[in-house]
């Protein structure tokens, strides 16, 4: 199915594509996500009789040392969803991208135990003019500003909720207004880091 520029799907029947990338190792707690989608499953489950029947396709990449505990758990999880499907795959170089602009909302779980170093992932995301919620840490917000070209949550109901958020409005108007806004501030960083030294 086709997709507006800058995220989200052209029709309110067709699944969303929801991408997270993670190094599935200890420093990254990929459980927060897990438990993001069994509450956005809950949430929607109880609107369901509403009319509320989204469906969410969460396409994870990466491999590291982690992968076949979270997998067990993924497994585990799938009999169970009725709106959220989740897939794992490990892509190509070349193919990353081309992932990130198909898809309507990036997910990060990047932390920093220094506090300093900033996640390429995002930095890759918004290159793609893809949305993001970003789990909160020390430095984020010099790349991550929540609600101006982004989301940032503490925690997995924070995720699920911003998720419950944006996912359900079928205009899709939300994520829309975040892709924007992302052009807008990286055409502005690339100016200031080309003009300032003239």
């Amino acid at each position: 199915h086709g997709r507006t520029p800058g995220g989200g799907s052209e029709s309110c029947d067709a699944p969303l594509l929801v991408v997270s990338s993670t190094s599935w190792s200890p420093d990254e707690d990929f459980s927060i996500l897990l438990d993001a989608v069994e509450e956005l499953e809950r949430r929607w489950g109880r609107r369901a009789d509403a009319g509320v029947l989204r469906h969410v396709l969460f396409a994870i990449t990466g491999k590291g040392p982690e992968k076949e505990r979270y997998l067990r758990r993924i497994a585990t999880m799938r009999p169970l969803l009725r709106f959220c499907h989740i897939v794992t795959l490990w892509l190509e170089a070349a193919d990353y991208p081309r992932l990130l602009g198909s898809a309507d909302l990036g997910i990060s779980l990047h932390t920093s135990s220094s506090g300093l170093d900033l996640p390429m992932k995002v930095v890759d995301m918004f290159g793609c003019g893809l949305p993001v919620c970003a789990l909160d840490f020390q430095c984020l917000d010099e790349l991550v500003r929540h609600g101006e070209n982004g989301l940032v949550f503490r925690d997995a109901v924070g995720l699920a909720a911003q998720m419950d958020e944006v996912l359900s409005e079928t205009s899709g108007a939300q994520l829309r207004s975040l892709a924007k806004r992302i052009r807008v501030s990286t055409w502005e960083a690339e100016w200031e880091r080309g003009a300032l030294p003239l």
